[in-house]
């Protein structure tokens, strides 16, 4: 059996699985950690009127959003089902005027439904990511941009969601884009595939 074969068999098998998905897990929540930490230096929510502070936080998320960037592809997939789970909590809070992580936290009805039409916007942009692949740049860009603005949007006090339309704003370019060259993909699909044939036929 070939080395290469060997080796791709042995990170199939399920026990490296299990630690392959427990390593994603851990680093993804460090990530989110680290994301955290840089939005609030970077806002002022600790060390208010600090340069220094805001400086490193301006690091911390540029690094985070290079290392979304990088690995997009790897957890796109699971945007739309974790914005899912957001917009049934705001659904909740929406319908029963408390949430259910916090049943003590009153927000307003107002503020429940719209967070709740806003992340349904959300997953419906993003649920084209589930079935296929991100195409292009501006996909990552978007993706990227709105991943960091709903988790922004968590740092921030109630009543203001100015992040998660941001990240609707984002999706919704993205979206338009990829309308606008799915003609051009499938006429140039048929190109290639009748170049294939002339090919094929000489």
């Amino acid at each position: 059996m070939p080395v290469g074969k060997r080796r791709f068999e042995k990170f199939q098998r399920p026990e490296v699985l299990r630690l392959r998905t427990l390593a994603f897990i851990i680093l993804g929540l460090g990530i989110f950690f680290v994301l955290g930490m840089g939005l609030s230096l970077l806002t002022g929510k600790a060390h208010p009127h600090e340069l220094m502070y805001a400086l490193i936080g301006v690091g911390e998320v540029a690094g985070v959003v290079a290392v979304l960037a990088i690995t997009a592809r790897r957890w796109a997939p699971w945007v739309a089902p974790m914005c899912f789970l957001a917009t049934m909590k705001a659904l909740f809070a929406a319908v029963f005027g408390f949430t259910v992580s916090a049943p003590r936290l009153v927000p307003s009805r107002a503020y429940a439904f719209e967070a709740f039409v806003l992340l349904g916007a959300v997953v419906a942009l993003t649920c084209r990511f589930l079935v296929g692949p991100l195409r292009s740049r501006l996909d990552v860009t978007a993706l990227v941009g709105a991943v960091v603005a709903v988790f922004w949007n968590m740092l921030i006090p109630q009543s203001n969601l100015w992040p998660v339309r941001l990240a609707v704003a984002l999706l919704g370019i993205a979206q338009l884009a990829d309308w606008v060259r799915a003609p051009i993909r499938r006429h140039g699909g048929r190109n290639s595939g009748d170049s294939h044939e002339q090919i094929s036929s000489l």
